[in-house]
């Protein structure tokens, strides 16, 4: 399989098709960082709101107590995810 270059964290992973979640944590201490969001659609669980990537979110707001975290939408593991991490968001699987 091919491997394609996030800018997340720089490191070189799987292409988004295999992603389901995407987190990008702050590791110093600071307060926003430059997420990039891979192809699809992704639910930011911090603001609650669905990211079409792909995106570069410049100067995300970020520090070492909350990770940005989304979701990619319309995957079989989806409906657990954002069970676990955004409880009483609702999400509809991609037909």
């Amino acid at each position: 399989m091919r491997l394609t270059r996030m800018r997340t964290l720089g490191l070189a992973m799987l292409p988004a098709v295999a992603m389901v979640a995407l987190a990008a944590p702050v590791l110093a201490n600071q307060t926003s960082r430059d997420v990039h969001v891979p192809e699809g659609n992704w639910f930011d669980v911090a603001t609650r709101r669905v990211v079409k990537g792909p995106a570069d979110l410049i100067g995300y707001p970020a520090d070492l107590a909350q990770t940005p975290t989304f979701i990619r939408l319309g995957t079989r593991d989806t409906g657990i995810l954002m069970w676990s991490f955004a409880p009483g968001a609702s999400q509809r699987p991609a037909p």
